[in-house]
């Protein structure tokens, strides 16, 4: 198969994945709609997640992601994505650098959905079912500038957030101090002085 053959079964997938929109479907090649049309939902959110997690295994910046077009797709699409994102960092046999993936691809969601996940990787950890790593990368990880949960620290729901991941004793010293930073407004300030404005 070719790359590009790839490419448009994984951009195929992106789109069944993110609640079957139909505009975009009508943008791909026919034969590859029919080769792959009968894959589900979650296994298409899946696959594509797991297809662009294998392409940045190995650079050095998770902005790479912004090269990759299934990668574009979903995250201009978050909304649409909530539930799948929620369910496959649910799913135990996904390693680390694939959650991670699946929340950056997350940042775009509103403010509200975003917080859907973090909210899920709260229980996940609680759980013992997500690694502290995974919870702290949820609320501020280190990609793009969209950073949700930092850029609304002042808002009452985001402020309730943090203020419960705190309390929790559970999270490391590290993990609790980087939350009072957040609160504090200075993890924004930070990212506002890199992006000059």
């Amino acid at each position: 198969m070719t790359i590009r053959a790839v490419f448009s079964n994984v951009v195929l997938f992106c789109a069944l994945a993110c609640n079957n929109q139909a505009a975009e479907l009508t943008k791909i090649d026919s034969n590859v709609q029919r080769g792959t049309a009968n894959l589900n939902q979650k296994n298409n959110f899946d696959a594509v997640i797991i297809e662009i997690s294998s392409q940045v295994e190995n650079v050095e910046s998770w902005d790479a992601l912004f090269k990759i077009k299934p990668f574009i797709y979903i995250y201009e699409h978050s909304d649409s994505c909530v539930s799948d994102a929620k369910r496959f960092l649910a799913d135990s046999s996904y390693n680390d650098h694939k959650k991670k993936t699946c929340i950056c691809s997350m940042q775009r969601a509103s403010l509200s959905n975003y917080l859907q996940i973090v909210k899920s990787c709260k229980d996940l950890f609680d759980d013992h079912k997500l690694s502290e790593n995974i919870l702290a990368w949820s609320v501020s990880p280190n990609f793009s500038k969209a950073q949700p949960v930092v850029r609304n620290y002042e808002s009452k729901e985001v402020s309730d957030l943090l203020q419960e991941i705190i309390a929790d004793s559970n999270i490391s010293n590290e993990f609790r101090d980087r939350i009072k930073q957040i609160k504090s407004g200075a993890v924004w300030d930070s990212i506002k002085g890199m992006e000059g404005s």
